[in-house]
């Protein structure tokens, strides 16, 4: 063989190893459970809504510090995989929390498993100092939107008062809803240029996104317009079929679908994210159809922690752990990633705001288990 062909097959061998290399060191796209479980210290479950971030933080992402985990003391379990996992090296199997409660329950049960859950969820049951089982630590600021499906030009803002009226099948605003008899036809018309009949949908009773919603908009029982069954999915604009069908979605899960840290399921000019009360979920310096995105207005200021009454559109999520391990490790292994550049830029690809809190003890909430 010549020394040039030698030169070409060193050149083409070496080329491939790079590659095979690269595809090892570099975790893929979307991966949900931890890609080297045994190096983590620490192991969480719990929400889906909030599985992307931490998968982002504990796994990295290939756009993102060249895919360097930006948590890598962390391992993060999907609900979704297989029946068991085991989150620990030599560690007893234990059953997948499919849900943020099981989270809490598997926290309680397998103190030696589990340190931690991904809460979306504010705790209603704060307790006194001394009565404290768990502490949430806030990690970032989510908000929750309507998508639709071939809007009409133009109608791409609701307010509170209109979704109220639309999701009990009642007028408000530009919104009017007709009956004829067992039917209700709901439609936006401004008086001038857009008329547009709504069809509502909600994602399945017991979904994370309807309860978040519903309480939002203050609404207890939805009319009888509204569709949605038992298998209806949240976060997937897919379930969008038909011109002027609108329904829940996450800003955060919106961002990171168009960001590709997960799985995309909406189409470019078919499906739109709607601003709440003129406030956009997604920044506006950024178009909405090209990635990355960032979180918009409607996510607040990351100063304050959001209210918890009807109206309020946004929430903090949470990395709850043990109080009997506040002064342990874990709390700066959670928390301190979030708090560099490459982590917030890892937190804004997967759809949220960064708090200006984090980390300050002054804002964790102490609370019992969730019952």
């Amino acid at each position: 063989m010549s020394s040039r062909n030698t030169r070409q097959l060193a050149r083409g061998l070496l080329a491939a190893m790079t590659v095979a290399a690269l595809a090892l060191a570099l975790p893929p796209p979307a991966s949900a459970d931890p890609w080297k479980p045994g190096a983590r210290q620490y192991a969480g479950v719990g929400a889906a809504s909030t599985s992307v971030l931490w998968d982002v933080l504990t796994n990295g992402r290939a756009n993102i510090a060249a895919g360097v985990p930006q948590a890598p003391d962390v391992a993060s379990f999907d609900p979704v995989g297989s029946p068991t996992i085991v989150t620990k090296p030599g560690a007893t199997p234990i059953s997948r929390p499919t849900t943020e409660a099981a989270g809490f329950a598997a926290l309680r049960d397998s103190p030696e498993q589990v340190d931690f859950v991904r809460s979306a969820n504010r705790p209603v049951n704060i307790a006194g100092v001394a009565d404290d089982a768990v502490t949430y630590l806030p990690t970032g600021r989510d908000a929750v939107s309507v998508a639709g499906f071939r809007l009409a030009p133009g109608l791409d803002n609701l307010t509170r008062e209109e979704l109220t009226a639309i999701y009990t099948c009642t007028s408000a605003g530009n919104v009017r809803t007709s009956v004829f008899g067992a039917n209700a036809v709901v439609v936006y018309d401004d008086g001038a240029y857009i008329l547009q009949q709504l069809r509502p949908q909600l994602p399945a009773e017991g979904t994370d996104v309807r309860a978040f919603f519903l309480r939002a908009i203050g609404v207890t029982t939805p009319g009888a317009c509204v569709r949605g069954g038992s298998a209806t999915p949240e976060n997937d604009a897919r379930v969008l079929s038909v011109q002027g069908q609108i329904i829940p979605f996450l800003a955060s899960q919106w961002i990171a679908q168009k960001n590709n840290m997960v799985n995309r399921t909406m189409t470019v000019d078919v499906h739109t994210l709607l601003s709440i009360n003129g406030e956009r979920p997604i920044d506006d310096r950024y178009n909405p159809d090209q990635p990355p995105l960032m979180p918009g207005p409607l996510f607040g200021r990351g100063a304050y922690p959001p209210g918890t009454q009807r109206g309020v559109f946004t929430r903090d999520v949470y990395a709850v752990i043990r109080t009997a391990d506040l002064a342990s490790p874990l709390t700066a292994a959670l928390t301190a990633p979030l708090a560099t550049g490459t982590g917030q830029l890892a937190l804004n690809r997967a759809g949220y705001k960064r708090v200006d809190y984090l980390g300050d003890p002054r804002q964790f909430l102490g609370a019992a288990y969730p019952e």
